[in-house]
């Protein structure tokens, strides 16, 4: 009996079992890898849980970006996790999104201490009405602030304070948008699940504006822009009519964009 036939198909079999093994440890190490980079980028575009306590930095993430997802301001970011300037994130990195536990029961008992200097101030007889004048022009002028509607339409959708953070303002595909002040970019891309084509806009040490559902960008990060300036261009989301997600948040917490803008 010849042994070479037999041995050369003992061969071709163990040769194409290597390269069945490889294939599959191929197949099984690619799909791995991207269900790992489906779950980062998913976790990176969802709006942080009111119950999370700290966020792991990933690349692309911004002090703005994260104060936006947590609902905080920024200024609070900066003082829970003592970040100097430049203000640098980096990969990896833990960061506190709530104020500790400790923090708030220090507040509360300052809070308290400064309840008791009022009431007993309040007490005294004279008042002097000069000083109650000018902490009301004061309080007056800081909510002056010069805005502009973002883009000519009707709300179609109101503000809610436990659900919708902003309006929604109807337009056509392609309409463009403009800075409702000026200020400067600190976000512009496509980051937040839920938000499309996203613009966020610095105007102060208290105020930010957030346009979402985008079709087109026409402004970067760090770029100034002035109020009234395009920036954008009106995109349509999940199929839903043409519109812009429009938001204004103050000290990192959204209030009604109708209460500040002037009246139609």
């Amino acid at each position: 009996m010849n042994a070479k036939p037999f041995a050369k198909r003992s061969n071709q079999y163990l040769n194409s079992e290597k390269n069945f093994r490889f294939l599959l440890c191929s197949l099984l190490i690619i799909t791995f890898m991207v269900s790992c980079s489906q779950s980062v980028s998913t976790l990176k575009r969802t709006p942080f849980p009111h119950t999370q306590t700290q966020h792991i930095v990933v690349k692309g993430d911004t002090l703005y970006s994260i104060a936006y997802r947590a609902g905080v301001d920024i200024k609070q970011l900066i003082k829970w996790n003592h970040i100097g300037r430049p203000y640098t994130l980096y990969p990896g990195q833990i960061i506190n999104i709530r104020a500790k536990k400790s923090t708030n029961k220090a507040l509360s008992h300052h809070h308290k201490n400064k309840q008791r200097t009022h009431t007993s101030k309040a007490l005294q007889p004279h008042t002097s009405r000069n000083n109650t004048t000018s902490i009301a022009d004061k309080l007056k002028n800081s909510l002056k602030f010069s805005w502009r509607w973002p883009l000519t339409g009707i709300v179609v959708k109101s503000f809610n304070q436990t659900g919708r953070k902003g309006i929604d303002i109807a337009g056509k595909l392609g309409d463009t948008i403009l800075a409702a002040a000026s200020g400067k970019v600190v976000y512009s891309g496509r980051g937040l699940l839920g938000y499309g084509n996203l613009i966020i806009i610095k105007h102060d040490l208290h105020f930010l504006t957030a346009y979402a559902n985008n079709r087109n960008l026409f402004v970067k990060e760090g770029q100034v822009v002035r109020k009234g300036q395009k920036i954008a261009e009106v995109g349509v989301l999940s199929g839903k009519q043409p519109s812009l997600h429009f938001e204004i948040r103050r000290d990192g917490k959204p209030v009604n964009p109708l209460s500040y803008l002037p009246k139609h």
